[in-house]
């Protein structure tokens, strides 16, 4: 998958707004037809922003490790799209129409789990890390995500979020399937191709 180049370059400013960013959402205020509570806002603007960081990160490795950079830009658009999501389902929940319900999910998690993404992101742009070490995080960092299920912590009534929260689901599981394939064609590369 090829990006446009305008779409690249938003995506490299955005990832230095990102990785200089304080964990610090905007506060939503609760109204009468939103379903969430303020710690919930909290949680779900955190949760997009940890999308878009990783979306940063494989826009990193795109330039950093081009033999494998359709796959990088692939998953790049992957977490723009979740990022997308994510505000579709927070504003589904603002209206009434979805309901979000965190589990055990807390926005200092969320923001710890940012602030070590963030430091992997400077370790990645100053060239410490080889692609394997690389990819090797980045599946971690996705597998946490899955483990914490956090798509499948909303619902709602209407066709519309269930065909958003199936979607979600089936391209969640599809999106970390071929990050763990491509993991494994970099962990059998010959070593000199990637020290």
């Amino acid at each position: 998958m090829q990006m446009d180049t305008r779409e690249i370059n938003a995506i490299q400013l955005e990832s230095v707004s990102i990785t200089d960013q304080k964990n610090e959402p905007a506060q939503c205020a609760h109204d009468d037809t939103s379903n969430l509570e303020p710690y919930q806002h909290m949680i779900l603007e955190l949760l997009k922003q940890q999308e878009l960081l990783m979306a940063s990160i494989y826009q990193k490795l795109a330039i950093l490790f081009p033999d494998n950079a359709d796959s990088y830009h692939t998953f790049l658009a992957e977490e723009m799209e979740h990022a997308g999501w994510i505000e579709q389902l927070h504003k589904a929940c603002l209206s009434g129409k979805a309901r979000f319900s965190e589990g055990k999910t807390r926005s200092y998690t969320i923001s710890n789990m940012i602030n070590y993404v963030q430091e992997f992101y400077k370790r990645l742009e100053v060239g410490q890390l080889t692609e394997l070490q690389a990819v090797t995080a980045v599946a971690s960092f996705e597998n946490a995500l899955i483990e914490r299920n956090v798509f499948q912590r909303f619902s709602g009534d209407t066709t519309e979020v269930k065909n958003v929260l199936s979607l979600l689901d089936d391209n969640q599981k599809k999106h970390t399937q071929r990050i763990a394939v491509l993991l494994n064609q970099v962990r059998t590369l010959p070593r000199t191709t990637y020290e």
